[in-house]
């Protein structure tokens, strides 16, 4: 069986942050996007 390192555990540990800022940030996108074209659009 491996044995865990602290090295091993950073990169665990920075994986999860980027999945968490995806999962939280994922849906901004569309919004932000949607906003901008809003502003492009003429009335």
């Amino acid at each position: 069986m491996a044995q865990i390192t602290g090295k091993h555990m950073l990169i665990a540990g920075v994986l999860a942050a980027i999945g968490v800022s995806a999962c939280c940030v994922g849906p901004l996108v569309p919004l932000a996007l949607s906003a901008h074209y809003a502003e492009d659009m003429p009335r």
